[in-house]
């Protein structure tokens, strides 16, 4: 979910949006295992986003908050 509370599309689908992301973007094996969670391909510094479902609106950022701790080793991560 947005922060403005719009369901995130499926990073498998192409609707309502069509999109260039590939499974190599992402920390999922494939764009289905990924299913509709926020994430960042590319590493846009604004944080997680997703595309919405809503067909007015592209995409939007979602609040997820950066783990700094990961497996014992010091990452900035979301």
């Amino acid at each position: 979910m947005t922060r403005t509370g719009n369901s995130c599309q499926r990073w498998d689908s192409q609707r309502p949006h069509g999109h260039d992301v590939t499974s190599d973007m992402l920390p999922d094996g494939t764009l289905a295992e990924a299913d509709n969670y926020c994430r960042s391909p590319g590493f846009d510094p604004g944080g997680p986003w997703c595309y919405v479902t809503d067909p007015d609106i592209i995409w939007e950022y979602c609040d997820v908050p950066m783990c700094t701790d990961i497996g014992g080793k010091d990452r900035n991560v979301y």
